[in-house]
């Protein structure tokens, strides 16, 4: 399973790099993308961008809604900028603590 995983996720990284590419080429020196994926998937693809092992991929951090930034060029190469994320977690707790005390 965790091949099959690996594999797909060596796909996508392609398939990612490609776009990244074809956008560079219409004059774009900067382009974003959002990937939304489950968390082994997010760990296969931080494996495979960092080049690790496939048996240490479930040892990546990966909460839920977490936030993986990664920079990807043309020629191959990745650079992690942020793993497991989650700047949203502040104002979750607040809203979660607030409905709480109105009764929802």
């Amino acid at each position: 399973v965790a091949r099959s995983i690996r594999s797909r996720a060596a796909c996508a990284l392609r398939a990612v790099r490609y776009s990244v590419t074809a956008a560079r080429t219409t004059r774009r020196s900067v382009v974003a993308m959002a990937v939304v994926a489950h968390s082994t998937f997010n760990r296969a693809v931080l494996a495979e961008a960092t080049g690790q092992p496939l048996g240490s991929m479930f040892s990546i951090p990966q909460d839920n809604a977490c936030v993986n930034v990664i920079d990807l060029t043309s020629d191959g190469r990745s650079t992690i900028r942020a793993i497991n994320m989650w700047p949203f977690k502040d104002s979750m707790a607040m809203r979660r603590l607030s409905r709480s005390s109105v009764g929802i």
